[in-house]
């Protein structure tokens, strides 16, 4: 593996820590800069879809605010580079989200209090656009989804943070 090779494998690795990091920080623009123009996503088993970078940021923006807390974890990253600016890549995918009040997601009925934790695995194309590796296509499928419901868990409360992890600066 050559230092360019090397390189291109971390910065591809930080595109998609500051793609998770967007999401659950609902950082909608720090979101949009890891995606080329053209992205498309497919999460879920294409259950929820979304073709070009601005659509695909209001259509999370959307269905997350103001009512979803999540922690995305991608693990054990496999990336093959597949040209001078291109590469494939899978990630392991864990992941929770709480659902302070109903979303309009007409697959789970989420009505509000519930929790999803489960796991996957992404699949990612990436491109190297102006000399940054950006996220052309990006989608995972779940190996289980775990729903767990406000019945039987009125004991149990989520408290959202306003910073949503983001840190101010002293």
């Amino acid at each position: 593996m050559t230092l360019d090779e090397f390189t291109a494998l971390h910065e591809i690795s930080q595109t998609k820590y500051r793609y998770l990091r967007g999401v659950d920080t609902q950082d909608w623009e720090l979101l949009r800069s890891c995606f080329t123009d053209d992205a498309s996503v497919w999460y879920n088993q294409g259950k929820f879809t979304a073709e070009g970078a601005d659509e695909i940021i209001a259509r999370l923006r959307a269905w997350f605010l103001p009512v979803v807390y999540s922690s995305h974890i991608a693990l054990q990253p496999e990336i093959q580079l597949t040209g001078p600016d291109t590469a494939k890549g899978t990630w392991r995918l864990q992941d929770i989200v709480h659902f302070k009040g109903p979303v309009p997601d007409p697959v789970r009925n989420l009505t509000g209090g519930e929790e999803i934790t489960g796991a996957g695995y992404y699949y990612d194309d990436y491109r190297r656009v102006d000399g940054q590796w950006k996220i052309a296509r990006t989608g995972y499928v779940r190996l289980f989804e775990q729903i767990a419901r406000r019945a039987g868990r009125d004991d149990v409360e989520v408290k959202g943070v306003d910073e949503r992890g983001v840190r101010k600066a002293p």
